[in-house]
């Protein structure tokens, strides 16, 4: 397959996992449940829950583009290992299984699926899984060389 062809197809699926994530997680955000609603005031959770939504959805999005980069890179590392039997490419295949759960069960759709709703940390929600998207990249782009 033709290089440009190669990125143009990554990078669409890319963008239809960051679409996917945005818009399931929207939709499927709710409030807290009601011991957490209890420890603060009507106007925060008004707030919070607003504030909360974005972040969460945002998270939400980070969390499906990183499944798919851990996809992506793991089925272009298991070309990889056909070809080379080396075993620097099955460690990076393992590392990416790993990076792939992580970004399953980080999530936020994942803990509401088994009845988890928290009020958010904000944008400490968000950072971890951003610098994974980047890490993710670099990456994908060092392997597509």
């Amino acid at each position: 397959m033709k290089s440009g062809v190669k990125i143009g197809i990554i990078l669409a699926i890319i963008l239809v996992a960051g679409i996917l994530g945005t818009v399931v997680g929207y939709a499927y955000i709710k409030p807290p449940p009601p011991p957490e609603i209890e420890k603060i005031t009507e106007k925060e959770l008004i707030e919070n829950k607003e504030i909360n939504r974005i972040y969460t959805t945002i998270k939400s999005a980070i969390t499906f583009i990183n499944m798919a980069l851990c996809s992506i890179l793991i089925y272009l590392y298991i070309d990889v290992y056909h070809k080379v039997h080396s075993e620097f490419t099955l460690g990076l295949i393992i590392a990416m299984v790993a990076l792939l759960i992580y970004a399953i069960t980080s999530n936020p759709l994942f803990h509401i699926i088994f009845g988890f709703r928290g009020i958010g940390m904000g944008p400490f929600l968000i950072l971890p899984d951003l610098f994974a998207a980047v890490a993710l990249m670099i990456l994908l782009s060092l392997s597509l060389k």
